[in-house]
């Protein structure tokens, strides 16, 4: 199967996953990446044709004592003094290319030997990963990550150092296609040790987790004067495998790969995911419990007990707008039995006015513990750095913070309703009763002039019709008109509960559900461009 590798798109996608990765993965953990990509984009931005190698091993091995043989002729100081090599070496194609120039630059690789037996390629004799001096060890720790290819400097006495396995071989075992292991110094041995010194070594790099080890025996300065042994071969199999850009090219690919696996692993627990996957959070939906809390913060301010209060206003409005003059006229008789009867309200409120003062204590308290156990459902089902940045975000008061901002900001713009329209039903009622009213007077006034009692028998004396009906019908438009007003004043304060839930709803969305969905975006987005960095990376 052909793979397409387009590494300034995978470089551009890891990059993009970096940067999403602030505020979901540890900054430790980040920082652990980040240089590592740094260079893959700084090496990516020098490619030219020459490969960039690196001499590691240990003290003794013979690594300045190859690089002089590789030259013919001494270009670095060799010995078994600790250190011998202080500062890192580049023998470098001459002429140098201007990219590799910038490279060694940026590496701090200042001391440079020209040399034109491999014209494509460039190495770096390190100093030892195990010297005394720390300084050393750091320029190892520092460049070996960094070069295009390693070549892994050994010896019979120390082929099985656990420091340089564990510690260096191991780590960068995915850059295993860009290393190669020279046993130097095999002058020492027989030949049939030889042969089982790189079986042993064999077994042992397997174990570190290179698949097919590829080791070369050499004698670079073998202790009888001799001329060196297994160089020729040496130089054709660096001629062969290592100047060829397209090593160069790998080596960034590589970083590009383990980088957003590494990414990948912190995010999913897994080096790769699918598309469709790096899309979902299987956590639960904010909307249904934003409009719940929205409603529990609305039913605070506006209580229940607010409610009824407004039916009741609602009711006495009604029964004021609709008494008539005379209900007015007749307000000092309010709360006694002909004042009720006539529909008189026992106190009458501010006109338009339904709604009291808010009784309710806020729906904080309940509304912040809906919260609560929402983010512990969340933290629960959310891969793990999304939990944890939701538990960080929403530790202490925050979320006890949160309801109070937006129960403050909902009420400042959502005052309760000053006016009211009152039905114009209501005033025909008030005329209306007016004339039932007069009825009643002209009634009693009918009494007074021809007193006379209703006979068995004989049709009721108008009077008497007068005043049974317009009392009669006084009573009951009074009822409809009152369990109008109670309709209507109900109507106006679940009106002004549910206006209120809508800010309270919005205000949540804002201050809650944006910083919690901002995390899982994030995470969404990082976990996509590490994927896209992979496809683009051909892994």
């Amino acid at each position: 199967m052909t793979v397409t590798l387009d590494l300034d798109a995978a470089l551009a996608s890891l990059r993009a996953a970096l940067d999403s990765a602030d505020g979901v993965l540890l900054p430790a953990d980040v920082a652990a990446i980040a240089p590592r990509v740094a260079h893959a984009g700084a090496r990516a931005a020098n490619l030219g044709e020459t490969v960039l190698a690196a001499l590691i091993g240990g003290t003794g091995s013979g690594k300045s004592s190859l690089l002089n043989a590789l030259a013919g002729t001494p270009v670095t100081r060799s010995g078994v003094l600790r250190p011998t090599t202080q500062k890192p070496l580049a023998w470098v194609p001459s002429p140098t290319e201007p990219a590799l120039l910038r490279l060694l630059d940026d590496l701090g690789v200042f001391d440079r030997a020209p040399q034109q037996q491999l014209p494509g390629l460039a190495v770096i004799d390190l100093p030892d990963f195990d010297s005394v001096a720390a300084a050393n060890r750091e320029v190892v720790d520092r460049l070996a990550p960094r070069v295009d290819a390693l070549i892994w400097v050994l010896d019979p006495e120390k082929y099985n150092d656990d420091a340089l396995h564990s510690g260096y071989v191991a780590p960068l075992v995915a850059y295993q296609s860009q290393f190669l292991f020279v046993l130097n110094q095999v002058d020492r041995l027989s030949a049939a040790d030889v042969v089982k010194v790189v079986a042993d070594l064999g077994v042992t790099l397997r174990r570190a987790g290179i698949d097919r080890p590829k080791i070369l025996t050499v004698a670079a300065a073998p202790a009888d004067g001799s001329a060196p042994r297994g160089i020729d071969e040496l130089r054709t199999v660096l001629e062969q495998r290592l100047q060829d850009k397209a090593v160069a090219r790998e080596k960034v690919r590589l970083d590009v790969v383990t980088s957003s696996r590494d990414l990948l692993l912190l995010a999913t627990g897994r080096e790769h995911v699918g598309q469709d996957e790096a899309t979902v959070i299987t956590a639960p939906s904010f909307a249904p419990v934003r409009e719940e809390v929205a409603d529990l913060i609305a039913g605070g301010v506006v209580s229940d007990h607010d409610i009824i209060a407004a039916q009741k206003a609602g009711a006495r409005a009604a029964a004021a707008a609709s008494s008539g003059p005379l209900g007015r006229a007749l307000h000092a008789a309010r709360g006694t039995t002909l004042g009720k009867i006539l529909g008189l309200p026992g106190d009458l409120p501010v006109a338009g006015t339904l709604l009291p003062s808010s009784s309710g204590t806020g729906g904080g308290l309940g509304a912040a513990a809906r919260l609560h156990v929402h983010v512990q459902d969340v933290a629960e089902a959310a891969p793990a750095p999304v939990a944890r940045e939701v538990r960080a975000l929403t530790s202490g008061t925050w979320l006890d913070d949160r309801v109070r901002d937006v129960e403050s900001i909902g009420l400042a713009e959502q005052s309760a309703p000053e006016g009211v329209e009152i039905p114009r039903w209501w005033h025909l009622m008030a005329v209306l009763r007016t004339l039932l009213s007069a009825a009643v007077v002209a009634g009693l006034i009918g009494l007074w002039l021809t007193p006379s009692l209703p006979r068995p028998g004989t049709a009721v004396p108008w009077p008497w019709l007068a005043i049974i009906f317009g009392l009669g019908l006084s009573l009951l438009i009074g009822q409809a008109t009152r369990a109008s007003g109670a309709r209507l004043g109900r109507g106006v304060a679940l009106d002004h509960r549910a206006a209120l839930a809508s800010l309270f709803s919005r205000e949540l969305d804002r201050l809650v559900g944006a910083p919690l969905h901002t995390v899982g975006d994030r995470w969404r987005t990082m976990v996509r461009h590490a994927e896209a960095a992979l496809r683009a990376a051909g892994a």
